[in-house]
């Protein structure tokens, strides 16, 4: 008799971002995960009580390889890697980041990345003097430019204006005019 093959929960997530990653999240049912790893449904069960418990799971590995490609941009500026990291995540994993944007409605976890981003800012002592609820236009404009460009790089007519060095530069420079812009208001 052969060996049975004992699948671990992180087969298991990592067969369903597989799946996510290429066919989105839609696609991330049990049977077709089963499937996927060549098994029956019931390792998934064992592990993951139902779908949806899987999901969040494939959600906090995709968080969780964004917070490092956070880590691994190379800016100076410690907002702009957010959003370098961000674009990054969607020329990479292009589906997972369609749901991060349009279908993912999880305000603890939007809360938290949130909460990362002030705190860089607010700790750089060259933009502690913003207050939050300007910090927080900060973000919400600077998410904003970089969500539009990353979906504007996916566009054929765009995508040969919109190098990683061209979208970069955008950002920095509508950031600097932004913070800028934030800076002079706490000096009057």
């Amino acid at each position: 008799m052969p060996a049975q093959t004992v699948f671990t929960k992180e087969m298991i997530i990592d067969a369903a971002f597989k799946i996510a990653c290429e066919e989105g999240f839609e696609h991330m049912t049990i049977r077709h995960i089963a499937k996927r790893m060549g098994s029956s449904i019931a390792p998934i069960y064992v592990n993951f009580k139902h779908v949806e418990e899987l999901k969040h799971a494939v959600m906090e590995k995709a968080q969780r390889i964004y917070h490092e490609m956070i880590l691994d941009a190379k800016h100076e500026d410690p907002f702009l890697r957010y959003a370098i990291a961000s674009m990054a995540f969607n020329k990479k994993y292009p589906k997972i980041y369609q749901t991060f944007l349009l279908d993912e409605d999880d305000p603890i976890s939007s809360e938290k990345n949130v909460k990362k981003m002030m705190d860089t800012i607010l700790n750089n002592e060259q933009y502690n003097t913003i207050d939050k609820d300007s910090v927080m236009k900060f973000i919400i404009s600077m998410q904003a430019l970089q969500v539009g460009l990353s979906i504007m790089s996916k566009k054929s007519y765009y995508a040969s204006f919109l190098s990683d060095e061209e979208m970069i530069q955008i950002l920095d420079d509508h950031g600097e005019a932004i913070i800028k812009s934030l800076l002079d208001k706490t000096d009057n």
